[in-house]
């Protein structure tokens, strides 16, 4: 009541009081209407309660509000003036030993109220909660204690605590401890994740470091499933970008491990690593891998040549064997003649090519082109492994490059015997049975072997 001075009627009700101990009403309290009313009373009345009840009730580093107490200013300012509390923002305290930023007054309005989750940090400021860049110059906060209208993607309303600025985002969907990690990281991918393929999955903003930033996401998603943000997909601006963000956060530890123990050098596409072609160009990002050809990768620091590429496509994919050098190229390469301008490959990935079919209407053929090179492909009389590509090579070599010895650009065909014999080293003649029918000529071939393993 507005007629009554209340510090007469604290000291009445101290006098009425007598030797009653404050223990006296705890008997009591629970029977009473309002009990944190009776307590603020009675710490008025009992000289530094209200003080022992903030010690009982919150840290040392813990800020409170006046309501938090059921109290007021002018009781809070009493302990401010006897030195046992400070004042640190309007209608604000701490205690005199804790050192007070404006992120800390800001997360206690905005994000979480004692045991009480409000919100959290988004855009900048949630990088710098993750430790992934540098401090903001504006905090940005979700929160359900910001009265505004539910925002749009980059459109936020500023307020202020002293001169810093603070941008505020009401939630799209209610907050709770279960979900808050799952609306940060949608408002978080949802702002930096817009992308498409060939272009970036997260912005390359200057403060951002991408290979400290997926670690540090998924680390704080370390409690969440992938298939809690299920649910939420409602609330995403691009839901196939969205998705391929979340993939890439989650495959992150497992991706790299296997990236990691490919060989220095090595090349390698999607299925080698078991995710989308899209994951590998998102992780690009990183500075980690580089694309080396269409759908091709490799470790950023790999000295990965155009004749390596080709190998990798049409030769030797991660150390299995599926094609070999044809005509000229292999030629070459048993150092019979100098490098052609152009690749002759026979390979298992031509098996199913629609080029122009051989004479015996079996094998394919198709000319293509790859970093200006011509590349001519041919299809196999038997799939290729490692155990007969060398058979199957000598075998095209001799029945249709070579021809019997009288087609050659090189003239000296006792070189050529030599270096076949060489190539052919540890594996028999009889190796060669099982494919005679179905190469070119068998009476050419025969003619072939018998110069290399001699007469039969």
């Amino acid at each position: 009541m507005k007629h009554i001075n209340k510090e007469r009627e604290i000291t009445a009700l101290r006098n009425y009081i007598g030797d009653i101990t404050r223990e006296q009403f705890a008997v009591y309290a629970d029977q009473c209407t309002d009990k944190e009313k009776l307590n603020s009373w009675l710490d008025l009345i009992y000289e530094h309660g209200l003080f022992a009840r903030i010690q009982s009730k919150f840290s040392e580093n813990e800020l409170f509000h006046p309501d938090d107490l059921n109290t007021t200013d002018a009781e809070m300012l009493t302990l401010v003036k006897a030195g046992k509390l400070k004042k640190i923002y309007k209608r604000l305290y701490t205690f005199p030993g804790n050192d007070v930023t404006i992120s800390d007054i800001a997360e206690y309005k905005y994000i979480k109220h004692h045991d009480t989750l409000l919100g959290y940090w988004y855009g900048e400021s949630f990088m710098y909660f993750l430790g992934v860049c540098e401090k903001p110059e504006k905090i940005q906060i979700t929160s359900s204690a910001f009265s505004g209208s539910p925002y749009h993607y980059r459109e936020a309303e500023e307020r202020y605590i002293e001169e810093y600025g603070i941008r505020l985002r009401k939630p799209l969907a209610e907050i709770t401890n279960e979900n808050y990690k799952i609306l940060c990281v949608v408002d978080f991918i949802s702002e930096y994740g817009i992308g498409n393929m060939n272009k970036t999955y997260f912005y390359p903003y200057e403060h951002i470091n991408l290979e400290a930033l997926l670690p540090a996401l998924r680390e704080y998603l370390s409690d969440i499933d992938k298939s809690a943000f299920d649910k939420y997909l409602d609330l995403v601006k691009n839901v196939t970008t969205f998705r391929l963000c979340i993939d890439l956060i989650y495959a992150y530890p497992e991706l790299e491990e296997k990236i990691f123990n490919f060989k220095e050098n090595a090349i390698f596409n999607a299925a080698d690593v078991g995710y989308s072609d899209e994951l590998l160009w998102a992780y690009t990002r990183t500075g980690k891998i580089r694309n080396v050809y269409k759908g091709l990768f490799a470790k950023a620091d790999a000295d990965v040549m155009d004749e390596d590429i080709i190998n990798y496509q049409y030769r030797i994919r991660n150390d299995i064997r599926i094609g070999y050098w044809f005509g000229k190229s292999f030629a070459y390469h048993l150092g019979l003649i100098e490098k052609p301008d152009e690749y002759n490959i026979v390979s298992n990935t031509a098996a199913d090519l629609c080029g122009e079919n051989s004479s015996h209407g079996k094998r394919k053929r198709s000319d293509r082109e790859m970093f200006g090179h011509k590349i001519t492909l041919r299809s196999p009389i038997a799939p290729i492994t490692e155990e007969n590509y060398k058979v199957l090579c000598v075998i095209d070599y001799s029945t249709i490059y070579r021809r019997a010895f009288y087609y050659s650009e090189h003239v000296d065909s006792e070189k050529d015997v030599t270096a076949l014999r060489e190539y052919l080293q540890g594996i028999p003649r009889i190796a060669f049975k099982q494919y005679e029918d179905l190469c070119e000529s068998k009476k050419l071939l025969n003619e072939w072997l018998d110069r290399i393993y001699g007469e039969i």
